[in-house]
């Protein structure tokens, strides 16, 4: 009985994360964007294209696991809301 009473704290704590995530992807791909277009409009290799392209790589590579946690949490956030329904469905058969 006590892990149903968690249950919704855990839904809108996975809830939060992921609105979160998806901020946090969102702004990474802009910046990613943004280091994109520096580097397209960088005329010779310098030290501002050089820290374009790191700054490129990190955006990217955080974006990459904002999705991949995002991904989780939402299959986490799934499997707790059929918890959720089957753990009701029982104890109205009770």
């Amino acid at each position: 009985m006590p892990a149903a009473t968690t249950e919704p704290t855990d839904t809108a704590r996975i809830s939060a994360q992921i609105r979160v995530l998806r901020i946090v992807a969102l702004v990474s791909l802009a910046l990613f964007l943004a280091c994109d277009v520096v580097l397209a409009t960088a005329q010779d290799v310098t030290t501002l294209a050089l820290g374009a392209s790191i700054a490129a790589m990190l955006f990217f590579l955080v974006m990459l696991y904002a999705l991949v946690r995002w991904a989780y949490l939402h299959s986490r956030l799934h499997e707790a809301r059929v918890d959720a329904e089957l753990d009701a469905a029982e104890r109205e058969q009770d």
